[in-house]
């Protein structure tokens, strides 16, 4: 796995309020193939990068209103 881009970051940081980590991590991947870019991006990746971000989660499901 490649290490997270600045601009891949900042997605993280705009849509973690209303994406889950995995949907992010799926779209963060397709964009990456999109733009010719080896590797994807894992769950794992996108939760650390949130937590260094200083982003918390509420806990349980969230569920539209």
């Amino acid at each position: 796995m490649k290490k997270l881009s600045k601009v891949e970051r900042e997605y993280i940081r705009e849509t973690c309020e209303f994406y889950t980590d995995e949907r992010i991590a799926t779209e963060l991947t397709r964009m990456r193939k999109e733009m010719g870019m080896e590797g994807s991006v894992g769950v794992s990746q996108v939760q650390r990068a949130r937590k260094k971000l200083g982003i918390k989660r509420p806990p349980g499901r969230r569920r539209g209103n």
